[in-house]
């Protein structure tokens, strides 16, 4: 799926600049640490000049360390049956709220002008949709707007994530999305591909 997620993504050359430009692509985040917000999160941080460049946001502590002490999320991808079995290693950063991701920058060792994270993806179960709504309203007011992309079950998620930009007083592109593919998270730090599908916008 990934000819699909390259329009959510756009270019995938690295940017020259830390800086964002109209039309640019910063960073990306998945909020969402189950199975299709963790393939979503490995396989665009597999994306050549997509390194560096992923965030998971998830509550899921057991995960979120394994993804921390390598730096990044392995995807095995068995669509192909036991004969095309291959992996990748996507490199992707880990926090549990977008407060983190505001501040990223900040630290000490980085740079000083850090890419802004300006498209989202929001992959919860659907008790979860106001808070996800809410965190994805702040991550996109860092960014001054951007784009958020939907992936659940259910509808009506784009009116909660509307209600969230508005009180945040956020603008930006909101797209309902499904995903027809099969995922699983067997043990933390690792998600497999299961299942023939596409990402659907």
């Amino acid at each position: 799926h990934e000819h699909i997620l390259s329009s959510i993504i756009g270019k995938t050359d690295p940017p020259a600049k830390w800086a964002v430009g109209p039309g640019e692509v910063g960073q990306v985040v998945v909020i969402g640490g189950g199975a299709i917000g963790s393939l979503m999160a490995g396989r665009i941080a597999a994306v050549p000049g997509m390194e560096k460049r992923v965030w998971m946001l998830t509550s899921w502590v057991e995960h979120a360390q394994a993804i921390a002490e390598v730096n990044g999320l392995v995807v095995h991808d068995e669509r192909g049956g036991e004969f095309q079995r291959r992996s990748m290693f996507g490199q992707v950063k880990v926090v549990s709220d977008a407060e983190a991701i505001l501040h990223w920058g900040s630290g000490a060792g980085r740079p000083e002008e850090m890419a802004q994270a300006n498209v989202v993806i929001v992959a919860v179960k659907q008790s979860g949709m106001r808070w996800a709504a809410d965190q994805a309203a702040r991550i996109l007011g860092g960014a001054h707007g951007g784009i958020a992309v939907t992936l659940l079950n259910g509808l009506g998620h784009i009116p909660t994530l509307q209600s969230a930009m508005r009180y945040h007083d956020v603008t930006g592109t909101m797209v309902h999305g499904v995903f027809t593919g099969g995922a699983v998270v067997h043990q933390p730090g690792a998600v497999t591909h299961t299942g023939h599908g596409a990402a659907t916008l």
